[in-house]
């Protein structure tokens, strides 16, 4: 083969991979509810990983839960203008039926149905508001739980797709799951 053609299919690990910052900035985009402690009309932004409001987030009130992207709750956070809610999957009685769950599919490798950005939302929310969590460490634990068995379960599907398969299905990956096993799923299929 020619290695113009090898060079070409040639592959960098960092080319093909997000950073952890680029991951959380993605992960801003999810919309959270927060208390806001001021009042303002609706206001709204360009752009809205929902359909239904055009974009619209509000009227705020004092003390009226309210829909914003993370992004914008963070900011508000800082401004002591808010407390952030954290999201119902992060509490611990949901954790812990996650966990249970990724226990019980261990021996058939099947992930379960997780958030998009679980990872960098919870690094986000026990960085920058802890104090929305009724035991941020109890959460912190069972997170880096679901996160090790969930990685066990890819990296023994992805030595099964690379010994013996032509073509494969994975469902329930986050986005950090995905971008680290980008490149090996993509090379697994090479020639």
């Amino acid at each position: 083969m020619d290695s113009g053609v090898k060079s070409n299919r040639r592959f960098k690990d960092e080319e093909m991979r997000m950073s952890a910052n680029e991951l959380e900035f993605l992960a801003e985009m999810q919309e959270i509810f927060i208390v806001p402690r001021f009042r303002f009309d609706a206001i709204t932004l360009l752009q809205r990983n929902s359909a239904e409001s055009n974009g619209q987030y509000g009227p705020f009130q004092p003390m009226k839960p309210v829909i914003v992207p993370l992004w914008l709750a963070l900011q508000l956070k800082q401004q002591k203008l808010c407390t952030i809610t954290s999201p119902s999957w992060m509490s611990i009685d949901s954790l812990e039926n996650i966990l249970q769950t990724e226990r019980a599919n261990r021996e058939s490798n099947l992930l379960g149905k997780v958030d998009f950005y679980y990872q960098e939302t919870a690094k986000i929310l026990m960085q920058h508001s802890p104090e929305s969590f009724e035991n941020v460490e109890k959460v912190r634990i069972l997170i880096k739980d679901i996160e090790e068995i969930r990685a066990l379960k890819l990296h023994a599907s992805l030595r099964e797709l690379q010994d013996h398969t032509e073509a494969a299905r994975f469902a329930h990956l986050s986005a950090a799951e995905l971008n680290r096993c980008s490149l090996c799923i993509i090379l697994c299929f090479l020639p």
